[in-house]
């Protein structure tokens, strides 16, 4: 079986878009091509959100990408998804001004996604977040390289660097949450209407199970046997004299 992947708007955005002299921005273009031709091996999914998004700014720039996603089905947003996208928020797992990243990542764990692949290192790849887990998140959050190369081979020094395409993104978001009076539930709401009134198919799919990690006792010492407490057999004493 494979697994299933969501693919966030960074990743189309990045695959489509014109060359650069940018050392790492150049990098990034070449690893998501390179895994964009080993795609197969996963199931893809994207959300309304990611083709509104896909939508925003230069109007060329958008029809390629929009072009690029037309073939991958697209999520439902279901019943839970505004519940988690305010737990993010409210814990502290991400930021309060990443509304927008918390709707993709509850999308994506309401709809029992394995992936959620992403160059937007600063918050939905930071190992930070991914220790913050329980289980009601996906699996893991991903950048092509980790599936290409060893896990984590630039992301240090990606999310040390200023880059224009995912800050483009952020910007889009951003914009999209004060339309909505940065409201995680009308944000959802406006989402939801958008996909009824698309005429687009949605797909959905069960959560999955959340397994609790079993708690490991702590090894405790070896209880000696109370010898007061303990019955004398007649005549042990008097043997035990003798002996």
């Amino acid at each position: 079986m494979k697994s299933k992947v969501y693919l966030e708007t960074t990743i189309v955005s990045y695959l489509v878009a014109s060359s650069t002299h940018d050392i790492i921005q150049a990098a990034h273009q070449q690893v998501t091509r390179e895994w964009w031709t080993r795609r197969e091996r996963f199931d893809l999914f994207v959300s309304r959100p990611v083709l509104t998004e896909a939508g925003w700014g230069d109007a060329t720039a958008a029809a390629r990408r929009l072009e690029t996603l037309a073939s991958i089905p697209v999520l439902s947003i279901g019943r839970g998804v505004t519940t988690l996208a305010n737990t993010l928020i409210r814990t502290g797992t991400l930021p309060t001004k990443a509304r927008l990243d918390a709707v993709h990542v509850a999308i994506a764990a309401v709809n029992g996604m394995d992936y959620l692949l992403t160059w937007n290192l600063r918050h939905l790849a930071n190992a930070a977040i991914r220790g913050k887990d329980r289980g009601d998140v996906p699996a893991g959050r991903n950048t092509p390289a980790d599936y290409l190369y060893a896990r984590g081979t630039d992301g240090g020094l990606a999310a040390m660097r200023r880059d224009p395409i995912v800050e483009e993104v952020r910007r889009n978001r951003e914009a999209i949450a004060r339309e909505h009076g940065n409201d995680v539930d009308a944000i959802v709401a406006a989402f939801q209407r958008e996909e009824a009134t698309s005429g687009v198919s949605t797909v959905s799919f069960p959560p999955k199970r959340v397994v609790k990690p079993a708690t490991r006792r702590k090894p405790g010492k070896t209880r000696r046997p109370n010898k007061r407490m303990e019955p004398t057999r007649p005549g042990s004493r008097k043997r035990a004299a003798h002996s």
